[in-house]
């Protein structure tokens, strides 16, 4: 039991990413917390399902859930370089509209947290083209709502994965830079497009 022990210490990898988006906390984190929809900015995620309630009972943090979200369990389906692998989750924290944690249930170990800050205001003139010099047009940039969304996740790569690596730094370095910064990125995207079709 020590050496399986030692052996999933060894494998835990810590990631993190963060990104700047163009429009307040508040859009973010509903979007976000639509769980069923990560497929739509995840290209490696399969499907999100919901399959339950966490009962409150058993739930530590109840007392400081300070949102009217309930705390849920899912069912995760990733796909990724030919591989398939899934697991179960459940909620640990919500608070709208500052933080959504997480943690496996089962399948693939693994817990993170994403936080939604607001950022100050003139940040928007960073992520929205200048299309001219008109001062009223700088306005309404300035007064553009910008998030700071931040994202920590520690996971057990299955072996499988950790084989195709050879060393956990490169899976840390391709699950940043790669899939979460991906998915950052494409959610801030998908977003987008949703307000300018409002």
């Amino acid at each position: 039991d020590d050496n399986n022990n030692n052996n999933n210490n060894r494998r835990l990898i810590e990631c993190s990413a963060s990104i700047l988006v163009p429009f307040d906390k508040y859009t973010a984190f509903d979007a976000f917390s639509d769980l069923t929809r990560q497929p739509s900015w995840c290209s490696y995620l399969q499907s999100v399902d919901y399959i339950g309630i966490v009962d409150d009972k058993n739930n530590e943090n109840n007392d400081t859930n300070s949102c009217t979200i309930p705390l849920r369990k899912s069912r995760w389906t990733v796909g990724v370089r030919g591989l398939k692998f899934s697991w179960t989750a459940r909620d640990t924290y919500i608070d709208r509209p500052h933080c959504i944690s997480w943690e496996s249930t089962s399948g693939m170990k693994n817990k993170g947290t994403v936080q939604f800050r607001s950022t100050s205001s003139r940040a928007a003139a960073v992520v929205k083209e200048e299309d001219d010099d008109n001062d009223d047009d700088d306005d309404d940039r300035i007064q553009t709502a910008t998030t700071q969304m931040d994202l920590q996740f520690q996971f057990q790569a299955p072996r499988i994965v950790s084989g195709l690596f050879r060393k956990s730094t490169r899976v840390r370095r391709y699950t940043e830079d790669v899939l979460l910064m991906d998915m950052l990125k494409g959610f801030r995207d998908v977003v987008v497009m949703e307000k300018e079709e409002e």
